[in-house]
């Protein structure tokens, strides 16, 4: 859960950062695909990483290497230049109403909200049947090994759209705002994925794993015909 809620910080950071820094132009895109990027190798290195760490300096080694690394995150955060806010405080809810006013004005901004969280919710159910869909449906453990490398393939299209989302949102939204849009949006991506994990496995049950997973994938078709109706965004490349 701490995880989680760490995640959704870095993120939220990230999004109105990265405007500032980059502006909103190709180099936008850019930044946000590296950093997609590293995201994901280093999901990708950290678990082996981890199991080598443990057999190298055991668990307690381990847990302070993963303390070390949070400090050194906040070191290098402390060193982000600050821009104080003229707004003031106004409270937690009153700004997630504010950014809740902004996804309700705008047609781009609430298209993206609608499609992030079915794709995710979709691809949370998927996520869950994976293992068992795979030895119903294709016949044993090996044919699970075969099925793999389909989910990465759909994963990287996954992260591909999710990147999209992310510059388009920030392309957007205006930067007094960004922070709490982002909030709003990665809020319900994290209700989605939760929900579409519960969901997933509860419709097997009920009919099959074919099934479910028939029905996850007619709900990220819907979705991307859904993105077909949003407004094309045209904000100058400045760099």
């Amino acid at each position: 859960m701490l995880n989680a809620l760490r995640v959704g910080d870095f993120r939220l950071l990230w999004a109105a950062r990265a405007v500032s820094a980059f502006g909103t132009g190709t180099a936008l895109s850019s930044a946000n695909a590296l950093n997609s990027v590293t995201d994901g190798v280093a999901r990708l290195v950290g678990a082996p990483l981890g199991a080598a760490l443990m057999a190298l300096v055991g668990f307690h080694g381990l847990v302070l290497a993963d303390v070390a690394s949070y400090v050194v995150s906040a070191v290098l955060l402390a060193l982000l230049s600050r821009h104080p806010s003229t707004a003031g405080r106004r409270g937690v809810g009153r700004e997630l109403a504010e950014g809740f006013a902004f996804l309700r004005s705008d047609r781009t901004a609430s298209a993206l909200l609608v499609v992030s969280t079915a794709f995710l919710a979709a691809n949370a159910s998927l996520s869950a049947l994976l293992v068992p869909f795979g030895l119903t449906a294709f016949g044993g453990t090996a044919a699970v090994g075969l099925a793999l490398p389909a989910a990465v393939v759909i994963g990287s299209a996954g992260s591909a759209a999710l990147v999209v989302t992310q510059t388009t949102l920030q392309r957007v939204t205006p930067a007094e705002v960004l922070g709490r849009v982002g909030a709003v949006l990665f809020t319900g991506e994290a209700a989605a994925t939760f929900v579409g994990a519960l969901v997933g496995p509860a419709l097997a049950e009920l009919t099959s794993a074919r099934t479910t997973a028939y029905a996850a994938c007619a709900v990220t078709v819907i979705a991307a015909v859904y993105a077909t109706s949003t407004p094309s965004v045209h904000q100058p490349f400045a760099r």
